[in-house]
């Protein structure tokens, strides 16, 4: 359980995943989150060596994490984002 504990908090809490997070439900741009993904891909990777299956179970609170940042965001757009372009 510690290690999973310890997995959840590497991956959901980092500053990386927040901003990403927020600056995709403000103007719609994922390439931080696209990035964020890859580079998590290779630390779990190199997690899974040492500390098993619970690596593969963060997905779904780090999906779930960064979802509800997304969502919670996504209404205040039109309101930071003003396009004044003909």
């Amino acid at each position: 359980m510690n290690e999973y504990v310890t997995i959840v908090s590497i991956f959901c809490a980092s500053g990386f995943g927040i901003y990403g997070a927020l600056m995709e439900g403000m103007s719609g741009d994922s390439s931080i989150l696209l990035s964020k993904s890859i580079m998590d891909l290779f630390a779990a990777v190199l997690f899974a060596g040492t500390m098993g299956a619970a690596v593969s179970f963060t997905a779904l609170p780090q999906f779930i994490e960064e979802k509800s940042l997304v969502l919670q965001v996504w209404p205040a757009e039109p309101r930071i984002f003003i396009d004044d372009s003909p």
